[in-house]
């Protein structure tokens, strides 16, 4: 929860496949900056994932469910989200794609916690990158953090990418961060 640096949690040895989770946050992007330009993803394919929340806006106050004048507002708001999400994806995906990275979009609609993990369980993906943007305070005490689902329930490596100072969070380390023997 309070690493200055990206965190892996690693569950595999490759990284091939990767779902990006996209919002357009600030932390997402620097968890794109982090699959555009580390060397070490320069052979995976990335599937961008972006995930729009189909609510009833709160703007339209509590009409009774099902009411005949909720259904258009609903239907507006959707639709607005699923445009905004499509964008989304599609933006980042042309980004990584001028890049040199093979990439495609893929909005979904949802939970983005859940939906994360399906597009990784369908494309068989090694890593999810994401960034840990998402609820805080009571509506995180209630509904739970995004990043931290896609952690805990996710089959495969996931790389949390918190906003930081670009030296720590943007670039790799020169050496791999390995435990050297001791010669004495």
């Amino acid at each position: 929860d309070h690493a200055s640096a990206p965190v892996l949690v690693a569950r595999g040895r490759r990284i091939e496949r990767v779902v990006l989770g996209w919002d357009g946050s600030s932390c997402a992007t620097r968890a794109a900056d982090l699959v555009r330009t580390w060397p070490i993803f320069a052979g995976s394919a990335v599937r961008v994932v972006s995930v729009a929340d189909i609510e009833i806006p709160w703007w339209s106050g509590f009409p009774e469910a099902g009411s005949p004048e909720l259904v258009p507002i609903y239907v507006d708001a959707a639709n607005a989200s699923r445009k905004q999400h499509d964008e989304l994806a599609r933006e980042m995906t042309a980004q990584l794609q001028t890049a040199g990275r093979a990439a495609e979009a893929d909005r979904r609609e949802g939970d983005a916690a859940t939906e994360i993990l399906a597009a990784a369980s369908a494309s068989k993906a090694d890593l999810i990158v994401m960034g840990p943007h998402g609820r805080t305070g009571i509506a995180r005490l209630v509904l739970g953090s995004v990043a931290r689902n896609v952690l805990q329930h996710a089959p495969c490596s996931v790389l949390i990418v918190r906003e930081g100072r670009p030296e720590t969070a943007g670039t790799p380390p020169d050496t791999p961060n390995r435990a050297t023997p001791d010669p004495t």
